[in-house]
């Protein structure tokens, strides 16, 4: 499912920016100005600084961090422990890809179309999501935002099933992988977990 929906998202993404393609150069470049200037004053890089010190902005940083790819977070390990492979050193790769793909290509290709359509979604600020839906609509038409609303319903989805192994394979291990009562455990692990979601 989310392979599927990856590549999905990135060609439409794709499309997105290719609507605006000679922009791309001006918007790449005013990532790195305003990421440590602002309007020559140095401030930007100033202020990342000394918020980076602050704790809620070390609290917010490191929640879109785990909410973004788990890196660090220490439980994807679980998934890909659970792969039928004949290459375990294969599949840790996949799990390195899986973090490069997410936050460099999927974060940055978002970021470029919000960019492309500033002009549209400037205003939406303070509600990041509907900002990136208007934006790909604005630049691909009403199709894309309802794409974006399923892609984003079939990730949440996704990330419901994850972490249900997850809460399993913790419950099995409380009581013993071996133990008789370890199906149990898992079992009713789960039945909470749904009963909770």
């Amino acid at each position: 499912l989310v392979p599927l929906m990856t590549v999905g998202f990135v060609v439409v993404s794709l499309a997105a920016i290719g609507t605006r393609l000679s922009s791309v150069p001006e918007a790449l470049r005013s990532i790195c100005v305003c990421a440590f200037q602002s309007e020559g004053t140095g401030q930007g890089m100033l202020g990342g600084v000394g918020g980076f010190l602050l704790s809620r902005a070390l609290r917010m940083g490191t929640m879109r961090g785990l909410l973004s790819n788990e890196a660090g977070c220490g439980t994807s390990p679980m998934a890909h422990a659970a792969a039928s492979t004949d290459d375990p050193a294969k599949q840790g790769c996949l799990g390195i890809v899986e973090v490069f793909v997410d936050t460099h290509l999927l974060c940055t290709m978002t970021a470029l179309v919000v960019l492309l359509a500033w002009d549209k979604v400037s205003a939406l600020g303070d509600a990041p999501m509907l900002m990136t839906l208007r934006a790909y609509e604005a630049l691909l038409g009403p199709w894309a935002g309802a794409f974006l609303c399923v892609a984003v319903l079939l990730f949440g989805l996704a990330t419901l099933f994850c972490w249900s192994h997850y809460a399993g394979a913790a419950c099995v291990y409380l009581v013993g992988e071996g133990s008789r009562h370890a199906e149990l455990a898992r079992r009713l692990c789960l039945f909470l977990y749904c009963a909770f979601c």
